[in-house]
């Protein structure tokens, strides 16, 4: 009888521990898991933080040369060519200006305007 008594102590302990291996089990896939998803999560931030970093910076020179076009200064529609002068559109420019004023040398703007 003690034998049948041990022999059902010792099923009720293995079955518990059954339990507590299979919960344990569980727990440690969910924790798995939860893991994945975190890492996941902060790889997709990390990828749009660098994008967003990109995108500023994208934008921080588009401004700069948009600011130096406006002022003829940029390298956009730039009429340089090394081999033919180097003259860039914002020489181009003043030249223009000048030639339109009937530029006379030694003259100021008011002294050629008197000549009229």
């Amino acid at each position: 009888m003690a034998f049948l008594l041990l022999l059902h102590e010792k099923m009720r302990l293995q079955r518990k521990v059954n339990k507590l291996t299979l919960r344990q089990l569980q727990l440690s896939g969910r924790k798995e898991r939860i893991t994945n998803n975190i890492s996941k999560v902060q790889k997709m931030y990390a990828s749009k933080q660098t994008q967003l970093e990109k995108s500023a910076q994208l934008w921080q020179s588009q401004m700069k040369n948009s600011i130096y076009n406006s002022m003829g200064l940029g390298l956009q529609n730039q009429m340089f060519n090394p081999m033919s002068g180097g003259i860039t559109s914002f020489v181009a420019n003043g030249m223009a200006a000048i030639l339109q004023q009937g530029f006379k040398a030694g003259k100021t703007n008011i002294d050629i305007k008197d000549d009229k």
